[in-house]
């Protein structure tokens, strides 16, 4: 009969061995509220230097799952450039969406920001001129 020291031990190898399928990430917020969102910490922080989520949250009085979700979307869409460890700013690409140049097109500028998300890329690859199936049929991606 195997002791209770070998059981754990196969119990444990048996979880590190095991691989986690995730599901695709996707934002859950809208470009329009992330760009909202965004705008307010550009508003508040410099863009030259990253800022903490934690100074974030306590300036914009924001915290909870919304506000982590907003900063994930935000970052997935290139909205906010992330450096671990340190926090967040601005992208170039945010700059240019709410200070386009004359000749630059925003909704050119949206659309990169709309393609950006793994999930959406894949979406927008494989249905590309074709017509997208019901939203069960999306499930699959």
């Amino acid at each position: 009969m195997a002791s209770e020291e070998t059981i754990k031990k196969e119990v444990d190898q048996s979880k590190k061995s095991k691989i986690r399928i995730r599901s695709s990430t996707y934002p859950a917020h809208t470009l329009s509220a992330c760009i909202e969102f965004v705008k307010k910490i550009d508003n508040e922080f410099s863009d030259v230097t990253f800022t903490s989520a934690q100074s974030i949250s306590n300036t914009l009085k924001m915290s909870g799952g919304t506000f982590l979700m907003l900063l994930s979307s935000s970052k997935q869409y290139k909205l906010l450039e992330l450096k671990q460890n340190v926090g967040y700013k601005p992208t170039p690409l945010f700059k240019k969406i709410i200070r386009p140049l004359p000749e630059e097109d925003v909704n050119d500028l949206m659309k990169d920001c709309i393609n950006a998300p793994d999930l959406y890329k894949k979406i927008f690859q494989v249905y590309e001129s074709k017509q997208l199936p019901q939203k069960d049929g999306l499930a699959n991606l």
